[in-house]
């Protein structure tokens, strides 16, 4: 029983480093491969962080975080690898606490169009996650604005995530029961309702707001006071540029509303 159990200790690790091994090549080589091979600009890394945190569980969160900081490294973009890494701890602690089990280990073992269902949910609340998460911190420490990465972001990693079930399907149905596949505490129907709600609200926000802002910037200087009023354009002033004041408070908000529904259950 003991050895067991230090059988399963030993192999959670190492369950994370292959998924930080996995998540790396997707990040670095997996981009190139479709663009090269398919000729579309699409992004497997939505597809492999959610396939990896159904499949393995909760290792994939610091196995994901450390693939993405190591692939940015390797990439000499630092800052990008740590806006990456945030935003792929905060979308695979979704996917796994997202994955439904009411059918004993989230195996798979239920009928195809269920399981289609339940993966299309997770993925799109993982990668919309993925989306608003980086964006929010690329605008915040002004790499870029957060509705151009959101939007560049859901584009190019949502469809493969989507696209990609019938290859994540037989992974998780291999991984079910596994020493070192550690899956999340289920959490009920409303959480999860809830979950999705604020993810799509901070995307959607966060994407109009950013474009409303960049809109008004690109007004003539005292045109938005002349037309509507001084104090309207003194309010859009305090925001600050692009509204990232605006973006930093929305983003804060989204992740305590995330953290206080992951942790309530």
């Amino acid at each position: 029983m003991t050895d067991g159990a230090t059988d399963v200790r030993r192999e959670v690790p190492l369950a994370a480093i292959l998924v930080a091994v996995v998540v790396a090549l997707a990040e670095t080589l997996g981009g190139w491969a479709l663009a090269g091979g398919i000729g579309l600009g699409l992004d497997p890394i939505g597809l492999v962080l959610v396939g990896l945190s159904v499949a393995v569980g909760r290792p994939a969160r610091a196995g994901s975080a450390a693939g993405l900081l190591a692939a940015g490294a390797l990439l000499g973009d630092w800052s990008g690898g740590v806006v990456h890494a945030v935003a792929g701890f905060v979308a695979t602690a979704l996917a796994v606490r997202l994955w439904p089990r009411r059918d004993g280990d989230g195996s798979g073992r239920v009928g195809v169009p269920a399981w289609l269902l339940r993966y299309g949910f997770v993925a799109a609340v993982a990668v919309l996650a993925f989306a608003a998460t980086s964006a929010w911190l690329s605008d915040v420490i002004g790499r870029a604005t957060f509705a151009v990465t959101v939007r560049r972001t859901v584009l190019t990693a949502l469809p493969p995530a989507l696209l990609g079930a019938p290859l994540v399907r037989p992974v998780v149905q291999r991984a079910s029961g596994r020493p070192w596949r550690d899956p999340g505490a289920p959490i009920p129907r409303r959480s999860r309702v809830l979950l999705a709600a604020t993810v799509a609200c901070w995307t959607l926000g966060g994407y109009v707001g950013s474009f409303l802002f960049r809109a008004l910037e690109l007004a003539p200087p005292g045109s938005v006071g002349r037309r509507i009023s001084p104090a309207f354009e003194a309010f859009v002033a305090l925001w600050g540029p692009g509204g990232t004041y605006a973006q930093l408070l929305l983003g804060m908000a989204a992740v305590a509303v995330l953290t206080v529904l992951l942790r309530r259950e």
